[in-house]
C-alpha cells in the first residue's frame, strides 16, 4: 500500500522525539487540511527532512504565483476570442512560457502570424469531456457492466478515500484491471498519472499557451491541421467543430509548450481519446505526463524513446522467450511492434473498448503495462510465431489476434500479463532504459541520416 502526499498540501515537517512516541526515526507531516501524518523507521531521516524542506520552499514560490494568477483569472471572461484563418500553433520563439519557469528554446522552428485581421473573430470555450456532449448509445449489457463497476468504485472510495488522498491498494489495481467506469476515467487518469498535481499547481497555464499559439503558423501547426480529421473520425465528437477545435487547441498548446517535440503523428490519436474522457485542460496535462514522463522522448524527430524501448522489449523477449527471440529478432518483427503498439498504447491496433482497458492500466502503473501486455501477446501466439517464414507472416498472425480481442477477453489478457510478467516493474523498465539509452543516444546523434527525419516513422506500423 502506498500513500501520496502532494507537496502543495504540506505546510510543515519536523522530527519526532522517540521518547514521546516510542517510534524510531519518525517524522510528522502537517497539511493545510489540519491533518498530521506520522512516518517511522526512516533511514537518513535528517537528509529526508532537508530535501523536503527545500522542495517546500520552491513549492511556496509556486503557491505565490498561483494566487496571483487566480486573481487575474477571476477577471477573465469565460468566452475566449481568437482570430486568424488557421487556428494553429507550434514550434516558435514567443515570449510566452514554454516550460514552467523558462522561455522557449532559442533556435526552434520559427512561427509567423497568419490570417486576415479583417476576418470575423470567433468565440471559443474550453470543452468538458467530449463524451458528456456526444454520448454513444449503449446496450443493456454494457450499461449493466458499467453500473457494477461504478458501484465497486463507490465502495472502494468509502474504504480508502477519494482524490489525491486516496490509498493505492491491491484492491485499487484489481478494479483498474476490470476497466475504469467511463464516468470516472478522466478523474482517475488524472489522479494516477500525477497530472492532477501539475494542473492544480499551474492555474491559467493552459489558457496562456492557447492564447499564445493562436494565429501562429509553423511546421507543427501544418502537420496538426492535416491530422485533425484523421483522429477517431468515426466518433461524433470529431465530426463536430467542438471536438476538432478542442483537439486543435490541445495539440497546438503542447507544441507551443515544448518546441523540441512540437507535434508528432500518433499524438493526435492519443489526444483525441483523452478528450473523450477528460476536460480539455485535463487532456493537455495528461499529454504532458505521457510525452514527458511515461513515454519520454517518444514523440520527437529522432524518436529516441521509441528506439530505446525497442531495445528494452528485445532484451525482455530474449530473457523470457529465448526461442521466440531467436526466431523474430533477425526478421525485425520486434522493432515493428514496439512502434505500432507503444506509440498509441494499442489504440491504433486493437478494438477501441479493449485498448481503453490498457490505457486505464497504463495511467495507473506506467509503461510497464505496455511491455507486460506486449510480452503476453507474444507468449500467447508463440507456437504459431515459431513457424513463420518471414515478417509479413508474423505481423499477420499478431494483427489478426489483436484485432479480435474483445472487451470480455481483455481483462483476462491483462491479468495474465501481471501474473506472468509482474516482476517487470517500473524500476526495472527505467534501469533497462538507462542501459540502452547510454549506448543508443551517441550513435543516433552521430548518424547524419537521423537529422533528416521529421516526425515519427509510423510508416513501419
Amino acid at each position: 500500500m502506498t500513500v501520496i502526499v502532494p507537496l502543495r498540501e504540506v505546510t510543515f515537517i519536523e522530527k519526532i522525539n522517540n521518547s514521546n512516541t516510542g517510534l524510531a526515526n519518525s517524522i510528522i507531516i502537517s497539511t493545510n487540511t489540519k491533518s498530521k501524518i506520522i512516518f517511522s523507521n526512516i533511514n537518513d531521516r535528517d537528509v529526508l527532512i532537508k530535501k523536503i524542506s527545500e522542495l517546500l520552499a520552491r513549492t511556496g514560490e509556486y503557491r505565490g504565483m498561483s494566487r496571483r494568477l487566480t486573481k487575474c483569472d477571476e477577471l477573465k471572461p469565460v468566452v475566449h476570442i481568437r482570430s486568424g484563418s488557421i487556428l494553429s500553433g507550434g514550434d516558435n520563439t514567443s515570449d510566452e512560457q514554454i516550460d514552467y519557469d523558462s522561455k522557449p528554446e532559442e533556435g526552434c522552428n520559427s512561427a509567423t502570424a497568419i490570417g486576415d485581421e479583417d476576418e470575423p473573430i470567433e468565440p471559443w470555450t474550453l470543452q468538458p469531456a467530449l463524451n458528456t456532449i456526444f454520448p454513444l448509445p449503449t446496450n443493456p449489457e454494457s450499461a449493466a457492466r458499467e453500473s457494477v463497476k461504478a458501484d465497486l468504485w463507490k465502495l472502494h472510495f468509502l474504504d480508502y478515500g477519494t482524490g489525491i488522498s486516496t490509498y493505492r491498494t491491491a484492491k485499487a489495481r484489481d478494479l483498474v484491471l476490470l476497466g475504469i467506469p467511463e464516468k470516472l476515467r478522466g478523474e482517475l487518469w488524472m489522479l494516477y498519472s500525477g497530472a492532477i498535481n501539475e494542473l492544480e499547481t499551474h492555474p491559467g497555464y493552459y489558457d496562456t499557451l492557447c492564447e499564445g499559439s493562436i494565429g501562429l503558423h509553423s511546421i507543427a501547426s501544418e502537420e496538426i491541421e492535416r491530422d485533425l480529421h484523421r483522429s477517431l473520425p468515426e466518433h461524433p465528437a470529431f465530426q463536430s467543430h467542438l471536438g476538432i477545435g478542442a483537439l486543435r487547441r490541445v495539440l497546438n498548446a503542447y507544441a507551443h509548450r515544448n518546441p523540441s517535440i512540437g507535434y508528432c503523428q500518433a499524438m493526435n490519436i492519443v489526444c483525441s481519446v483523452l478528450l473523450l474522457y477528460a476536460s480539455e485542460e485535463e487532456a493537455f496535462w495528461l499529454m504532458v505526463a505521457l510525452c514527458e514522463r511515461l513515454l519520454p522522448d517518444y514523440y520527437n524527430n529522432k524518436v529516441i524513446g521509441a528506439l530505446v524501448d525497442q531495445n528494452v522489449l528485445d532484451e525482455l523477449v530474449c530473457e523470457h522467450m529465448p526461442e521466440l527471440h531467436q526466431k523474430l529478432a533477425p526478421i525485425g518483427v520486434l522493432s515493428m511492434i514496439s512502434l505500432s503498439w507503444f506509440l498509441t498504447i494499442f489504440l491504433s491496433v486493437m478494438p477501441f473498448e479493449s485498448a481503453l482497458h490498457i490505457v486505464d492500466c497504463f495511467f495507473y502503473d506506467g509503461a510497464r503495462v505496455v511491455f507486460q501486455v506486449a510480452l503476453t501477446i507474444l507468449n500467447v501466439n508463440q507456437s504459431l510465431l515459431l513457424k513463420v517464414r518471414d515478417d509479413s507472416e508474423a505481423m499477420t498472425i499478431l494483427g489478426g489476434y489483436i484485432e479480435n480481442i474483445r472487451v470480455s477477453d481483455i481483462s483476462n489478457l491483462i491479468k495474465e500479463s501481471y501474473s506472468k510478467f509482474g516482476k517487470i516493474d517500473e524500476e526495472m523498465i527505467e534501469r533497462l532504459r538507462m542501459k540502452h539509452r547510454i549506448r543508443l543516444v551517441p550513435a543516433v546523434y552521430s548518424h547524419e541520416s537521423t537529422s533528416s527525419n521529421n516526425g515519427c516513422p509510423l510508416g513501419t506500423m
